[in-house]
């Protein structure tokens, strides 16, 4: 397992992707990187990330029940639950976030002045994400669902384009979670934080886990099969 990608490992065990985020191993944006890689530049135990792999995926299946199998849905049924569960979250989260990060920053900032880029960051991925729903809903997946009908050459070099664009920009994303998360000290709670400032540290740390799930769908489940798919 040492050798698997470390997207594909949470494609075929989805249950792992709690574990490779207790170790802040980046499944989503780095997923096309073999584990082993990953944990030594980390510096941590591959046999204690393994072992605790090997654990949660041995779990009964009456467990793991709940868990679905993304690689079985077909391209309407997967596209049909990024954008229920995960676009529309954003569209409910993302506004609601700004507010709560700018009010911890003019409340809190003297004290705790990394909260002012705090709120900068999110700002940005909240405006290029707010850019980047509509280039998925109104490009990328119709152009995914032609692919069955015949696609033109021009269809297929559309699709290839798009992809590289919207995994930068997954990528892009991905780093500005990663920033967030360093600056908070992995969202530690200060002593004199007021309940806004816990509700917002809790708030980001959910958007995160959303948006890590949400990126691996696409980029280690849908855009895989449609670059087979047109190569």
């Amino acid at each position: 397992m040492n050798q698997l990608m470390v997207g594909d490992i949470v494609t075929q065990y989805p249950a792992a992707a709690d574990v490779l985020k207790s170790y802040r191993i980046d499944f989503c944006c780095g997923g096309n990187r073999p584990l082993l890689d990953v944990v030594n530049e980390m510096g941590l135990s591959a046999d204690a990330v393994l072992r605790d792999i090997l654990a949660v995926i041995a779990q009964p299946v009456g467990v793991q029940e709940g868990l679905t199998d993304w690689t079985k849905l077909n391209y309407s049924e997967l596209i049909d639950h990024i954008v229920k569960n995960h676009h529309e979250y954003l569209r409910r989260t993302l506004p609601e976030l700004a507010q709560y990060t700018l009010t911890i920053r003019d409340v809190h900032g003297y004290l705790h002045p990394e909260l002012a880029e705090v709120n900068r960051l999110f700002m940005t991925m909240r405006d290029e994400l707010m850019l980047h729903l509509p280039k998925e809903e109104l490009e990328m997946f119709p152009a995914i669902m032609k692919l069955d009908h015949h696609p033109t050459a021009v269809q297929v070099e559309q699709c290839k384009q798009l992809i590289e664009a919207l995994e930068d920009e997954h990528e892009a994303c991905g780093v500005i979670l990663k920033q967030i998360r360093a600056l908070t000290n992995d969202y530690e709670i200060p002593e004199d934080a007021c309940p806004t400032y816990q509700i917002t540290f809790h708030k980001l740390q959910e958007l995160e886990a959303d948006l890590f799930q949400h990126i691996h769908l696409e980029n280690n489940i849908l855009f895989p099969r449609v670059s087979q798919q047109i190569a």
